[in-house]
C-alpha cells in the first residue's frame, strides 16, 4: 500500500505548524529504564505523519512524496514518521519500505523516524528497509518491535549522503533467515550516535564507504574569497554535504573536512560551521558547533570570518576558540555560519575531494 499525502485511512495527522528548529538540539545519554520512545515523547508531533493501521496482508511503503506535502525539501509539510502498534505481513516482499530522497539542489530535512510496537514480517525479503539518500535526519528509532524478513535480511538500513544524529535499536527482535538480523550500509554518511541496547538479533553488519568523489578543476581552482568557491565539474554534490578536501596547493586553507554549499554544478563554497550562542562586539571568545570543520590544526593564528567580519584565531580549546577582533568588529547572532577564510594564498594547483562515512559514538 503506497502512503501519500492524501491516503488519510493510513494516518493520522496533526496539520498545525510548529515552527521548525534551526540549531540541533543537545542529545541527552539513553537511561536505563526509558525507552527510546520514552525520550521522544517531549517533541511536538504537530508536523507528523503517525501510522495506526495497515490493512491486513498488504505491505507498508512510505515515499518521500508523503512527507514533503505542500512543503520543500528544506522545509516539508511533515517533519516526523512514526509507525506504531501494526502488525504488517504482506504475501510477497517487504514488509514496511521507506524510501525519502532529496536532490542535488537540497537534502530533505526531517526530525525523527520511528518504529514503535510493530510486528513486521516480510516474505523472501526483509520485514523493514530503511533507504534514505540525500536526507538530513535527527533520530532513526526501531523501539519495542518484531522484525523478521527472509534471504538474510530482517533489518536492512541503507543510507547515501545522510546526516543522522542517531539510530537506535532497542527492546526489539530481529531475525534474519540466516543471515544477520540488522544490516546497515554507509555510503558517504555521518551518523552522530550508534546505540543496539536490550535486542536480540541475528547479527549486525555494518559496512561504511567513503561516497562520492572528484577532483578540483585546475581551470577554477579555488578562489582567494570569503567564502571560498571551488569548481568541480559535475561534483554531484548538495547542499549540507560534508566533505575531505586535500591535495591544493597555493590556497591550501580550503584542505580540511568542510561542510558545503551548493552554487551550480560545477561549483560550491566551503561554509565550515556555525556559533553555538551569539557575541557581541566586544568578545574575544566563541564557541563553535563543530570546531573540527575548521582549520584548527592549522598554524596559528589562522583567519575565520562570521558575515562581513574576519576574526584571527589565536588559540582552541575544544569547541571554544580565542579570537582577535579586525578594526570594525560586530555582533553575530546564534547559529550564524562560521567559515575558514582564503588568508593563505592563491589557488595554484591540485586538490582531490571525498564525502567520507563515519559513525562518531556508538554502543
Amino acid at each position: 500500500m503506497l502512503l501519500t499525502s492524501w491516503i488519510t485511512s493510513l494516518r493520522r495527522t496533526w496539520q498545525q505548524k510548529s515552527t521548525r528548529r534551526t540549531v540541533l538540539r543537545q542529545r541527552r545519554e539513553m537511561a536505563p529504564r526509558a525507552s527510546a520512545v520514552e525520550q521522544l515523547e517531549d517533541r511536538t508531533l504537530l508536523s507528523s505523519v503517525v501510522i495506526e493501521s495497515v490493512t491486513a496482508g498488504e505491505s507498508l511503503s512510505i515515499d518521500t512524496q508523503a512527507m514533503v506535502g505542500n512543503g520543500t525539501l528544506s522545509n516539508p509539510e511533515f517533519d516526523s514518521l512514526t509507525i506504531r502498534s501494526v502488525v504488517v505481513a504482506p504475501g510477497s516482499g517487504t514488509a514496511i519500505d521507506i524510501d525519502f530522497s532529496g536532490d542535488d539542489t537540497a537534502k530533505l530535512e526531517l526530525d525523527t523516524i520511528s518504529i514503535q510496537s510493530v510486528i513486521a514480517t516480510g516474505s523472501g525479503e526483509p520485514g523493514l528497509r530503511v533507504n534514505l539518500q540525500d536526507v538530513t535526519l535527527g533520530d532513526l528509532v526501531v523501539d519495542s518491535s518484531i522484525v523478521s524478513g527472509e534471504n538474510g535480511a530482517g533489518v536492512t538500513i541503507d543510507l547515501h549522503d545522510v546526516n543522522l544524529g542517531a539510530l537506535t535499536i532497542v527492546h526489539s527482535d530481529v531475525a534474519g533467515d540466516g543471515g544477520p538480523g540488522t544490516t546497515i550500509s554507509l555510503d558517504g554518511t555521518t551518523v552522530g550516535e550508534f546505540n543496539i541496547a536490550k535486542t536480540t538479533s541475528d547479527g549486525v553488519s555494518v559496512t561504511s564507504v567513503s561516497g562520492q568523489s572528484g577532483v578540483i578543476d585546475p581551470a577554477g581552482g579555488v578562489t582567494n574569497t570569503n567564502p571560498m568557491t571551488v569548481t568541480a565539474l559535475t561534483h554531484g554534490l548538495s547542499t549540507g554535504d560534508v566533505i575531505e578536501i586535500s591535495g591544493v596547493i597555493g590556497n591550501s586553507a580550503v584542505n580540511g573536512r568542510r561542510v558545503i554549499t551548493r552554487v551550480t554544478d560545477s561549483t560550491f563554497t566551503v561554509d565550515s560551521t556555525a556559533l553555538n550562542g551569539g557575541i557581541d562586539a566586544t568578545q574575544t571568545t566563541l564557541t563553535v558547533q563543530d570546531v573540527n570543520l575548521l582549520r584548527a590544526g592549522g598554524v596559528f593564528p589562522f583567519s575565520i570570518g562570521i558575515g562581513s567580519e574576519t576574526l584571527q584565531v589565536l588559540s582552541v580549546s575544544d569547541n571554544v576558540l580565542t579570537v582577535s577582533r579586525g578594526a570594525t568588529p560586530s555582533s553575530h547572532s546564534d547559529a550564524a555560519v562560521v567559515f575558514a577564510t582564503a588568508a593563505n594564498g592563491d589557488y595554484l594547483r591540485g586538490g582531490e575531494w571525498v564525502v567520507p562515512s563515519s559513525i562518531s559514538k556508538g554502543s
